[in-house]
């Protein structure tokens, strides 16, 4: 089981990731608000789902996200650090 830090998203900030390889996202707890390079829709995550991505991705909400490179299983579970 692979251990993976959680990042805090909260309405009071706009996550900013930039991203050069694809990774997934994952949302652990609540419910986040994602966009991206190269993609026009918005996509709205929940706890246990997840979206894979690259380039620029900003993330609003209120919940924990978890980010796995596309070479760890998408069952691999995620552990509060």
């Amino acid at each position: 089981m692979m251990t993976c830090k959680l990042f805090p998203v909260t309405g009071r900030n706009l996550l900013r990731l930039e991203l050069e390889a694809p990774t997934r996202l994952r949302c652990h707890a609540g419910t986040l608000w994602l966009t991206h390079d190269g993609d026009t829709l918005d996509h709205v995550l929940s706890a246990g789902m997840q979206l894979e991505v690259s380039g620029l991705v900003l993330i609003e909400g209120e919940g924990e996200l978890a980010l796995n490179d596309l070479a760890i299983p998408a069952e691999t579970e995620v552990e509060p650090a």
